[in-house]
């Protein structure tokens, strides 16, 4: 302030002399520091000072500091599990476009395609027990006999029914018999054993079946072969299930492993990625990761609660509520996770888009993943604080206001 109100005095050894006439005050940046301190005031205004987030805030914050090393390990871990996560999930999103192969089922005929070989049951016995599952509409189910790589020579034999859902024929009745084009004559329903086929039999063109296949050989109803003497068959058995239950897919899971645990049940798909166990697998390492972080968090947190349970129990006598300890609790473990998911999302996107642009492609980002991992953040935040809980409730108490 000195030198600026003695800019213009020249200092001489002669004396002082003020070469120039006096400037005019200026008031409008004089009211500026009064102006921002009532700002100040003003928005300190109407707020309650024993707010409990406030307070919660404060404490977990300084508690934080105090301790930076614990909550330093876990953003580091989160960053790298999670970045890493999410950087292969788009690498993985973005090239199995390349690795689809169309499948050409029909969801509409059928949803559900289970196979079993030598089953303990007649196929007329499992198709009635899948079909009594909750949430069946339709089941139709188709016994093969012959060798499985030579489709030409293999037999199907079906009720009419299910020939004409499976093959299309119009015309049938029990006794008929029908073979593709390139059909033999001769079926090896075994090594030793052989089956000619009927003179009467119609050329068909068949249609495909349910799960996308174009079936060949010969397809015969049960009176057909009635009297011959056939092998183990190979049952097909094709389930409709009602899109609007939830449950029904797991319905007739349950019931066909009821009938053999080997009866296999594949549910049937438009299209086929080879990657999306890949992407299940990554999610769930991940999620382990971060279920290991929130144990640390938790023995850190548990630790502290220990050592500061005169301080808590002294914060109780005051008249601390237990809400404002125990939101700081809750702050303390989700501050350190929202730091390392929100630097490992920014990290991992941008790690993702340079490999996918290396390798020439779109980027995609899996957003269904990365809120995944987002949920398992915030699921962990809170199994810390659940059990932590029961810790601080204790260190309240009078008892621990003693000491030796």
């Amino acid at each position: 302030m000195s030198l600026l109100a003695l800019r213009r005095v020249v200092a001489e050894p002669l004396g002082v002399v003020r070469r120039a006439e006096g400037g005019r005050r200026r008031l409008w940046w004089r009211l500026l520091l009064p102006a921002a301190g009532l700002l100040t005031l003003a928005t300190a205004l109407g707020k309650d000072a024993g707010d409990a987030g406030a307070v919660a805030w404060q404490l977990a914050v300084r508690r934080l500091q105090l301790d930076p090393g614990g909550p330093a390990r876990a953003v580091s871990g989160i960053t790298v599990a999670v970045a890493g996560a999410i950087a292969l999930q788009m690498v993985v999103t973005g090239v199995q476009e390349d690795f689809k192969t169309e499948t050409r089922a029909n969801l509409a005929r059928a949803t559900l395609h289970a196979t079993a070989h030598d089953p303990p049951l007649p196929a007329a016995a499992v198709a009635a027990r899948l079909a009594a599952a909750p949430g069946a509409r339709s089941v139709a189910v188709v016994s093969d006999y012959g060798v499985a790589d030579r489709p030409e020579s293999t037999l199907h034999v079906a009720p009419c029914a299910t020939l004409r859902e499976l093959i299309g024929v119009e015309r049938c009745a029990d006794g008929d018999v029908f073979r593709t084009a390139r059909a033999r004559p001769h079926l090896a329903l075994t090594e030793d054993a052989t089956w000619p086929v009927p003179e009467t039999a119609r050329t068909i063109t068949p249609r495909r079946d349910p799960a996308g296949r174009l079936p060949g050989g010969v397809f015969a109803t049960p009176g057909a072969v009635r009297g011959v003497e056939l092998p183990a068959p190979r049952i097909g058995v094709f389930v409709r299930v009602d899109p609007r239950a939830a449950d029904a897919v797991e319905q007739v899971r349950n019931a066909s492993a009821a009938i053999s645990p080997l009866l296999r049940v594949e549910q049937l798909r438009r299209t086929d990625a080879q990657f999306d166990a890949l992407r299940r697998a990554m999610l769930v390492g991940a999620s382990l990761v971060l279920a290991l972080i929130g144990c640390s968090l938790l023995l850190t947190a548990l630790d502290q609660l220990r050592e500061r349970r005169r301080l808590l129990a002294v914060l109780a006598a005051f008249g601390t509520r237990r809400s404002t300890l125990g939101w700081s609790v809750l702050w303390q473990s989700a501050v350190p996770v929202a730091l390392g998911l929100g630097i490992a999302v920014l990290t991992g996107l941008a790690l993702g888009a340079l490999l996918l642009r290396t390798l020439d492609t779109d980027v995609h980002v899996g957003w269904v993943d990365v809120a995944g991992m987002a949920g398992v953040g915030a699921a962990v935040v809170l199994a810390v604080t659940a059990a932590s809980l029961p810790v601080l409730l204790r260190t309240m108490r009078p008892e621990a206001l003693r000491t030796e």
